[in-house]
């Protein structure tokens, strides 16, 4: 019987045999075509890119793929004309779709809607490898990067070389994510199982993936979901997500400009002989810039964070009601 199989990207994916993809439905998201040419010829194939930075850096390599390739239709304007990549609606807010035909909730991590396109295909049972749901080498979450000369956060030592922006992964709301899949696909009588063999997460139950026989109905730990442990993470890196006011100018970009602002300032004031209207006004240009930038940033992590608290009240009426 034909398996729908979710590959993510952590390095476990390694010790994974390809072979064992043959006759099954694969998804594979971001850079992982680095490895299609490995991919035995008998799978039904979907690639799926939701994140801004991948679809707009790798656009000509998700064109040339042949396989079904899905984005967002907010990347529209990174694709040709005549492309045969396939779009998809952005769904507002927390929650999961089943149909992808009305669009995806993207959440935090490409694996979300990954799941949902599966569910959405009829999937019974998801099947999930290279879920590591670590990385070594990360930053406050959603912030851009610059890769590194070897990645050691995925499975491919050139997925996100340097020079290539990425961003950082929030693990927190990933695990939110996973933990409204599982209960919405539960009342569906779908089950999720994880072969990731390093996986952190504990959300979905642990199934034995061995070399000889792949993918074994041999269960190795059942899933939970603590909403108190989420919780208990999320109070410890809240400050990341949604910054306070105050923070928008103490800032590593405003500490840098600091003496030059304060050399201009002085510069000004004895120019003019007083700290005329001209000085603020001056001053006030300078910094706007800065200003709006951070601003945007904290409208952003306002957003996630309404998205992370709609996350728990959903979970929470699933658990509790």
């Amino acid at each position: 019987m034909s398996k729908f199989i979710v590959v993510c990207n952590g390095p476990s994916l390694k010790e994974i045999d390809f072979n064992h993809f043959e006759g099954n439905t694969i998804l594979t998201s971001n850079r992982a075509y680095l490895s299609f040419n490995d991919f035995p010829d008998g799978i039904h194939h979907i690639h799926i890119v939701v994140n801004k930075l991948v679809a707009e850096q790798f656009s000509d390599d998700l064109e040339a793929l042949n396989c079904d390739v899905y984005t967002l239709k907010r990347y529209r304007s990174f694709f040709k004309d005549d492309t045969r990549v396939k779009f998809l609606d952005e769904l507002p807010g927390a929650g999961f779709s089943d149909n992808m035909d009305d669009g995806v909730f993207v959440g935090a991590t490409v694996t979300y809607p990954m799941i949902q396109i599966a569910a959405s295909m009829g999937a019974k049972d998801i099947n999930i490898v290279g879920l590591d749901h670590s990385f070594p080498v990360s930053d406050q979450p959603h912030k851009t990067l610059d890769g590194l000369k070897k990645d050691v956060n995925h499975y491919l030592p050139n997925y996100f070389p340097k020079g290539i922006a990425w961003q950082a992964p929030d693990l927190l709301e990933s695990e939110l994510n996973y933990a409204l899949a599982s209960l919405f696909l539960a009342k569906k009588g779908v089950t999720i199982r994880n072969y990731s063999k390093a996986s952190e997460l504990s959300i979905f139950p642990k199934y034995k993936y061995s070399s000889k026989d792949g993918f074994t109905d041999s269960k190795l730990e059942d899933g939970t979901i603590s909403l108190s442990e989420i919780a208990k993470e999320y109070n410890l890196t809240n400050q990341g997500r949604m910054p306070m006011l105050g923070h928008l100018l103490v800032s590593r970009n405003f500490k840098k400009l600091a003496p030059f602002l304060a050399t201009a300032f002085l510069l000004a004031s004895v120019y003019f002989g007083y700290v005329s209207l001209y000085v603020p006004l001056t001053l006030s240009i300078l910094l706007l810039p800065l200003v709006a930038s951070k601003l945007v940033s904290w409208v952003r992590a306002f957003r996630r964070r309404n998205r992370v608290e709609l996350f728990f009240s959903i979970i929470a009426l699933y658990l509790y009601s």
